[in-house]
């Protein structure tokens, strides 16, 4: 809590060291808090887990070295590892702490007791870690602060780190310690096309590449150790996933399970969709995804459930739904978007 001492409280306590200074955000877990202060500065306190605190643990907060003009913090929490970034206004980015998947972006498998650059050349408009225990991801998108402030073209996404289900759309499942961009090919053999037609009443089409210049927006979708999902947003306003998720049948009429995918699978897919008027989500290009909510159960391997928020007000949901998250009185698993409140 970095009051100075390690006793538990129940109320709320003034942490003295910091009373001068104006913190701005706050990020943290079971065993060490960290401060980003509004001159760009960086606070932290707790446990040193995995050299989250750079090598001192401590009980007040202490400002770290090797960074400044810090506009962002973002890290992933675990009673065994602790990982951070820190991006500058200048668009580099900085990793500390545990790296045992390569999940820093750093080339090797080494925790990080310093700051330590990570990307290279690249700069970052943002970051965000995904996974639980040791088993994260680093993800993190091009450009500089303030580039996807209402962005409508999108920018290249990157990700590092923990890949047993294939969330780094490589193809494969193969862990990865550098940024890799997501292969191009979608998921499935000619699955997903794109139609042109002619005056002469002919249609051409071609296969749905995965725009990864183009992502507007990421929602990490954490679930339980070991497991990591991800869902993308790009300028079109479709919405595409990859990696692990528990209850996901992929296409509306599919009632085959399609839990693990190694390469961007966009859901929902506008065809095999009853009309966005009803209570099946159809992809219509008039309405656009505005926001998703991921909610984890954090004792066990289901319990999962997805929310998104759409330009026309709608607000539709899947997952285990167990305590009828979802409303319309149903318990059991929702395997494909459906409107809240419907059955």
């Amino acid at each position: 809590l970095g009051i100075g001492d390690t006793t538990s409280t129940g109320i709320p306590e003034l942490i003295t060291t910091l009373q001068s200074v104006n913190t701005v955000s706050v990020i943290g877990g079971y065993n060490a808090t960290i401060f980003l202060i509004d001159d760009g500065n960086v606070w932290s306190t707790g446990a040193d887990t995995t050299s989250i605190n750079a090598g001192s643990a401590r009980t007040a907060p202490a400002q770290y070295s090797g960074i400044d003009s810090v506009v962002e913090i973002t890290g992933a929490f675990h009673t065994s590892y602790c990982s951070a970034f820190a991006l500058q206004s200048d668009g580099d980015m900085y990793a500390l702490g545990y790296n045992g998947y390569g999940q820093l972006g750093l080339g090797d498998t080494t925790n990080r007791s310093a700051w330590t650059q990570t990307g290279g050349s690249t700069n970052f408009a943002a970051a965000f870690f995904d996974g639980s225990s040791a088993s994260t991801v680093g993800i993190a998108l091009e450009g500089v602060s303030g580039d996807l402030f209402d962005t409508t073209t999108g920018t290249n996404i990157y990700l590092c780190g923990f890949n047993t289900y294939g969330i780094l759309m490589q193809n494969n499942t193969t862990h990865s310690s550098a940024w890799v961009q997501p292969l191009t090919t979608t998921y499935g053999t000619s699955y997903f096309k794109n139609v042109t037609a002619s005056a002469d009443g002919t249609a051409t089409t071609t296969n749905i590449t995965f725009p990864r210049t183009k992502i507007k927006a990421v929602y990490p979708a954490e679930q339980y150790a070991g497991y990591t999902g991800l869902l993308m947003v790009d300028d079109q306003d479709r919405m595409w996933y990859s990696g692990y998720f528990y209850y996901n049948y992929g296409y509306q009429a599919n009632t085959t399970s399609l839990t693990t995918l190694s390469l961007a699978f966009p859901y929902p897919s506008p065809w095999n969709h009853n009309l966005s008027s009803g209570s099946k989500f159809a992809g219509n290009s008039q309405v656009t995804i505005e926001d998703i909510y991921c909610q984890k159960s954090v004792g066990t391997t289901v319990y999962h459930n997805y929310f998104l928020r759409d330009s026309s007000g709608g607000i539709w949901y899947h997952g285990e739904q167990y305590h009828n998250m979802g409303g319309a009185g149903a318990t059991g698993p929702k395997v494909h978007w459906a409107r809240l409140g419907t059955s």
